[in-house]
Formats: C-alpha cells, sequence, structure tokens
C-alpha cells in the first residue's frame, strides 16, 4: 500500500491494528489511514467469495454504532473482490463535538479480513476555518481512493 509522502508510518496502537499512517495537517482536520488484518475465526468453513458476499449484502453492518453510511461500492483490489464505503461519524469526548468522515477499503483473502480505513476529522471548530468544506470532502475521498487503488496482496503473485 502506497500513502502520500511526508506521512509517517507508525505501528498500530491496538493488538488488531498492523500499522497506521498519519498525516500533519497543520491547523485543520487530521487525516489517518489505518491499516488492519483480522483473521475471521470461521474462515476454515466459509468460503473468501461467501464472507465477501456479506460485506455485499450489508456494508452498514461493517460501521461502529452511530456512524451513518453516506455511500458504498463493490469494487476489486488486486484482483480480488471487495467493498469501498464511505461513512461519517459524529461524537463526544472530553466535552469536545467530533465529526469523523471515513472511506473504507474492505477485502476478504485467505481467510482474513483486510481493512484499509481512511479517516479524516477532529474537532468541529476545526471545520470553521475550512473555506470550501465541499471541496475538501472531494480532495479527501480522492486521496482515499488512490490508497485503495494501491493495495497490493503480494503473495498472490
Amino acid at each position: 500500500m502506497e500513502y502520500p509522502q511526508g506521512w509517517q508510518a507508525k505501528e498500530g496502537n491496538r493488538p488488531h491494528i498492523v500499522q497506521k499512517f498519519v498525516g500533519n495537517p497543520g491547523n485543520g482536520p487530521a487525516v489517518l489511514i489505518v491499516l488492519t488484518v483480522t483473521k475471521i475465526p470461521f474462515g476454515a468453513l466459509v468460503s473468501d467469495q461467501d464472507l465477501t458476499q456479506v460485506l455485499y449484502d450489508d456494508p452498514e453492518g461493517q460501521l461502529p454504532e452511530g456512524s451513518t453510511m453516506l455511500w458504498s461500492q463493490q469494487t476489486e483490489y488486486d484482483g480480488q473482490p471487495g467493498l469501498m464505503l464511505m461513512s461519517m461519524q459524529k461524537a463526544q469526548r472530553s466535552g469536545i463535538s467530533l465529526t469523523m468522515f471515513s472511506v473504507n477499503h474492505y477485502v476478504v483473502y485467505k481467510g482474513r479480513l483486510i481493512l484499509v480505513m481512511c479517516s479524516y476529522g477532529g474537532a468541529d471548530t476545526v471545520f470553521v476555518n475550512i473555506a470550501d468544506p465541499e471541496q475538501e470532502m472531494i480532495y479527501f475521498s480522492l486521496l482515499a481512493t488512490l490508497i485503495g487503488n494501491s493495495i497490493i496482496l503480494m503473495d498472490k503473485w
């Protein structure tokens, strides 16, 4: 997977997060990419195709509670069927209102769920300083799509 120059690759700080990539947005919203690879416990009993179909049938089921799905589409990653989904989540933490947009790339491969989550957001106050928030979202969505297009399943080749 490729990520923008100038971003830092860091170790994931949770057991299921393999790696994360962090951009320095200055005073704007934070941008974060998180890569997780989760072994599916019943993967030996169900095919990758059947598990992918579950993603297709219930894309909203992949989102955390309180998230709103904005759109989803079936796609391919390195020739494997997958799902791309955009969502928005609002939350309160320590008295601060937060808004987070995410474009998630899901692919099931060899009994594992691979998720590349591209997130953009922060405290609601950071969005006030953006001259054209709609244009910013278009840029973020394009960046997240380019990152998804860079996914390569190395042992496939």
